[in-house]
């Protein structure tokens, strides 16, 4: 699992679901190929202030 220079190498995040054989330095993480090839997850969707819910009303005073 280990080469020299004491880092580590893992296996493609899809090793199993697509037959990879490629070795990446991040756990988990996907290689070049299985990005190219379009396996990768899609990016998520940044948060705007559009999407955040809106404050709510302050309670009247009485």
């Amino acid at each position: 699992m280990s080469g020299s220079g004491g880092f580590n190498k893992y296996r493609c995040k899809f090793f199993l679901t697509h037959n990879c054989n490629n070795w990446v330095w991040v756990n988990g993480g996907e290689c070049a190929m299985c990005m190219a090839n379009g396996y990768s997850d899609p990016p998520k969707k940044a948060e705007t202030a559009k999407d955040k819910p809106a404050d709510p009303k302050p309670a009247d005073k009485k």
